[in-house]
């Protein structure tokens, strides 16, 4: 079983980076460079953190690749 962490709403910036909309109580965990991501559907994963940070009360994450 899977649980949701978050939901990618949509490209941020000119870096690669996208919004997140946080569906976890630890996104810092969660979030943290180097954390391994599956993805719904698997064929589009899985996603690995480069970076996260905050901005105006959303999370801003970056992806390899």
């Amino acid at each position: 079983m899977q649980i949701a962490v978050g939901q990618i709403l949509r490209a941020h910036g000119i870096r690669g980076e996208v919004i997140v909309v946080v569906r976890t109580d630890e996104p810092g965990v969660r979030f943290a460079p180097g954390s391994v991501l599956p993805t719904e559907p698997p064929e589009r994963g899985p996603l690995t953190v480069t970076a996260s940070r905050s901005h105006s009360g959303r999370l801003i994450v970056a992806f390899e690749g």
